[in-house]
């Protein structure tokens, strides 16, 4: 038993240094998921402005409690191991630095570690264009929370870009969505199995 908390306590440890933190992850419910994006509204309009005009990446997958990030297909575990962190790529596992491993992803350390600290700062596990192999018009942003069992979090359509949706046919669930609500200027909430 001692060594099984000191494991979790070392584990612990080197999540807060590098600032995922550990904390028994719950989901929110629909009504604080909806007080959270009112309250960091800026922030969340900062981020979809900042991801569909810079387009950084396709994707980036993030569980800070954890303390892995994706972006695009390249997985970094970022739980130091001897000052290095491993790298998953096309099924070759590697270890080395942040910045070796950030340039591996094809993104320079201070735009992935940037998003890194954005995202666990608004309690995001994932952002996505969704409908990339449509035209431009079709796609939107998908911005999840983190999750503990169903997937819920943002859905953001630009303007002139079309909905995945009608929502002024929603009621409750529409498209592969579970429940959809309107939050306003291109804004959606939403949840999924």
């Amino acid at each position: 038993m001692t060594r099984r908390v000191s494991y979790l306590y070392v584990s612990c440890v080197l999540l807060l240094a590098i600032g995922a933190g550990c904390v028994d992850r719950q989901q929110l419910s629909r009504a604080d998921a909806i007080k959270h994006f009112h309250k960091n509204r800026s922030k969340f309009d900062r981020i979809a402005t900042d991801w569909i005009s810079g387009q950084p990446s396709d994707s980036i997958f993030i569980r800070p409690w954890a303390g892995d990030v994706r972006w695009n297909s390249t997985t970094m575990s970022l739980v130091p191991r001897n000052g290095q962190v491993m790298v998953m790529r096309d099924a070759v596992k590697q270890n080395m630095s942040f910045e070796l491993a950030a340039k591996a992803a094809a993104v320079s350390p201070q735009v992935l570690r940037s998003w890194i600290d954005r995202l666990r700062d608004l309690d995001v596990s994932h952002v996505a264009v969704i409908g990339t192999e449509l035209p431009e018009s079709d796609r939107y942003l998908q911005i999840d929370l983190e999750e503990v069992g169903a997937h819920y979090g943002y859905i953001f359509v630009p303007a002139g870009h079309r909905a995945p949706f009608a929502p002024e046919d929603c009621s409750g669930r529409c498209s592969g969505f579970d429940f959809v609500r309107v939050l306003g200027a291109g804004w959606f909430y939403y949840e999924s199995e």
